[in-house]
């Protein structure tokens, strides 16, 4: 079993001895304990204090000196990756291939943000004497999610960092081994002591480093339900900046001139890729009324193929849901579902295998648009967060607008048609912060930025965005 070492605060482990303790499983194989692990919630304070008082020194060091110390770490990560990789899968049990892409996008993530991320920062000037240039805000609170626990917060903490901001880092409380291996790196890259901390633990832990007055910035990546609820912890404090990046709804818009071999390939894998828990999973298809007979037909059988197993089983192709938890939310959506006039064409029930975890078979429903709905909850408004897609069908194109706006969420939309002219039109009208032409929902690119509108995100878009976030910038005049 893993020993947990306690919160990462100035540069150690602060390691206690406690009783009790919250054991966390491999939701691959429940039987196998990962290690006992504690809330740190008493380390908050510390962690903050100590971020605020190497703010000065990092924040003033010359740009390439904390380009070294990223540097470092991503040598640490590429050395380390393996070790990464196997931590994320027997944490939150998305198979290994899967785990060994995320570290290398995460070790990728330093190329981009070190060089055009930065870049959107050089200083501008209007005149000789006149300018602006762009001032770390100081410690930086990241929370991060369970599905890519290295990934998504890293491209945070290098932005953050780079930027000359401190940092304390709340891992999902699903991953809390992964977070302290993160921590171990850190140390090993040798960065000085406070400049990043680590604390563990749930909602109180968050609601800690939130509330805090010397925090700065919030960068939130889950569920919308979780970051509004923070967005009205921080509404009243204007010294400190919020960064949403929440869930998805999101849909593909099939055309009748669509490739459709092509689009069921690209749908099969939006939809079940890391067994649909990732915000830019594929929920929704929204497909002309001539293909939708066969569309249905062909995603049903490719899902079929696709095999589940243990993250260390070669021919895995899906692993389990990340908690007892998530299981039951699933199966209590499909029952949503009947009731929301949803027609099953594949059914949910839950994989008995060797070894036990919590698996369960994707589903399918077919779905008629019954117009706009003011009460957008429920299983055609809610983000699952599993192996789950609702199909539609359209006859003209406005149809398909008014089907994939009546949400709340707004983060990504596939649109798949040979018209260029078609595809922009869904450009101007379709409500996302992502879209892509003749390809999945999942897989954005790390050179352009990466948010959500509505409920999926605040108007701070991630990505290649990053760092414009974790500064302000001052016009500078003489």
């Amino acid at each position: 079993m893993e020993r947990f070492k306690g919160p990462y605060v100035n540069g150690c482990f602060i390691e206690r001895k406690r009783k009790g303790g919250l054991q966390k499983c491999d939701p691959g194989k429940t039987i196998r304990t990962i290690g006992v692990w504690y809330e740190t919630k008493g380390a908050v304070k510390p962690a903050v204090a100590a971020a605020q008082q190497a703010f000065d020194n990092w924040a003033w060091l010359k740009e390439s000196e904390r380009l070294y110390y990223l540097r470092t770490l991503q040598a640490v990560f590429t050395k380390r990756r393996d070790q990464l990789a196997e931590s994320i899968s027997s944490e939150m049990g998305k198979i290994l291939p899967e785990s060994q892409a995320e570290v290398q996008a995460a070790i990728d993530k330093f190329d981009t943000l070190l060089t055009e991320g930065l870049g959107l920062l050089a200083s501008h000037k209007s005149t000789q004497n006149n300018y602006y240039a762009y001032h770390p805000r100081g410690v930086m609170v990241i929370l991060g999610p369970f599905n890519f626990p290295l990934h998504l917060p890293n491209g945070n903490w290098i932005a953050a960092l780079a930027t000359g901001n401190t940092v304390v880092f709340k891992p999902s409380e699903l991953t809390p081994f992964t977070g302290q291996l993160i921590a171990e790196c850190f140390h090993e890259a040798g960065f000085p002591k406070g400049v990043f901390n680590l604390v563990q633990g749930g909602a109180t832990v968050g609601q800690s480093l939130v509330k805090h007055p010397d925090v700065k910035g919030v960068i939130f990546v889950g569920s919308d339900r979780t970051g509004q609820e923070i967005k009205k912890q921080v509404e009243h404090d204007p010294k400190k900046i919020c960064i949403l990046e929440m869930g998805g709804k999101n849909a593909a818009v099939i055309f009748d001139d669509a490739d459709l071999e092509k689009a069921i390939t690209a749908c099969t894998a939006s939809m079940l890729t890391t067994t649909g828990q990732r915000c830019n999973a594929l929920s929704r298809i929204i497909v002309h009324e001539s293909m939708v007979t066969q569309l249905t037909v062909e995603l049903a059988n490719r899902t079929l193929s696709w095999h589940p197993g243990y993250y260390k089983q070669a021919d895995a192709m899906i692993g389990p849901l990340v908690s007892k938890a998530a299981m039951t939310n699933f199966f209590n959506y499909q029952e949503l579902a009947i009731k929301a006039g949803a027609r099953a064409v594949l059914t949910p029930f839950r994989i008995s295998m060797s070894p036990e975890g919590y698996y369960v078979t994707p589903t399918i429903h077919r779905l008629d648009w019954q117009g706009p709905s003011k009460d957008q909850i429920g299983y055609r408004y809610d983000e699952i967060f599993a192996p789950d897609v609702a199909i539609y069908s359209f006859k003209k194109p406005e149809e398909a607008i008014q089907i994939h706006n009546d949400c709340r969420y707004g983060l990504v939309a596939s649109v798949f048609t040979k018209d260029k002219i078609r595809f922009e039109e869904m450009f101007r009208y379709l409500e996302v912060g992502n879209l892509y032409w003749n390809r999945g929902t999942i897989g954005s690119s790390p050179t352009l930025p990466f948010g959500g509108v509505k409920a999926s995100g605040n108007d701070h878009p991630a990505g290649l965005f990053s760092p414009l976030f974790c500064t302000y910038p001052v016009a500078i005049q003489s």
